[in-house]
């Protein structure tokens, strides 16, 4: 399984991990000592590395456009790769199954096991599942929050008319008391 996996660096990026014209031009020590320690490149990075000619051949025999090549293997993908590709043998998928039912995840937009599991990793993958849910669910929450805002806003003109007219009214009492008293001091 590990020998093919080189395979599937190569089927995503149109290259290996490591170059061949680079490893060609070191020592066969040192080619062993690059394969065996060194960390090959994301497929996102190594595609975004590469030079725009590259690029455009890699993205017209997948039929995409460039600026989503790279985009579509960051994040799992990457992650699905590199653990494929790992050094450390025990932190590899166990079988060809595992990597199958990975890549079975991320078709799907699950949370894959490559990834370390967090609680927004998994929600990320939840909104995209279900978009329409959480689209109709965010339009329902819009519409309660501006129909509250309005009926705060109506309480609150009724609050400020209410004490106006309250006003108004101690006014014309005011008005009134002050008429009588002139009029009786007229009378007098």
């Amino acid at each position: 399984l590990h020998d093919a996996l080189p395979i599937f660096y190569e089927l995503l990026t149109g290259t290996t991990p490591f170059p061949s014209k680079d490893l060609l031009s070191l020592g066969y020590g040192e080619m062993q000592r690059v394969i065996a320690q060194v960390e090959p490149p994301k497929p996102s990075t190594r595609l975004s590395s590469m030079e725009q000619e590259q690029q455009t051949v890699i993205a017209k025999n997948r039929s995409i456009e460039i600026s989503a090549l790279a985009r579509g293997f960051k994040g799992d993908l990457d992650w699905i790769v590199m653990k494929a590709i790992e050094k450390d043998r025990s932190h590899r998928y166990d079988t060809a199954n595992g990597l199958a039912m990975d890549i079975g995840r991320h078709l799907r937009t699950e949370p894959i096991t490559a990834r370390p599991a967090s609680a927004m990793y998994r929600f990320q993958k939840l909104v995209r599942r279900n978009r329409l849910v959480f689209a109709a669910s965010g339009a329902v929450v819009a519409a309660l929050a501006v129909g509250l805002t309005l009926a705060m806003i109506g309480a609150h003109q009724s609050r400020l008319e209410a004490a106006k007219a309250l006003r108004a009214q101690a006014d014309e009492q005011a008005q009134r008391k002050l008429a009588q008293s002139s009029e009786q001091k007229a009378r007098a």
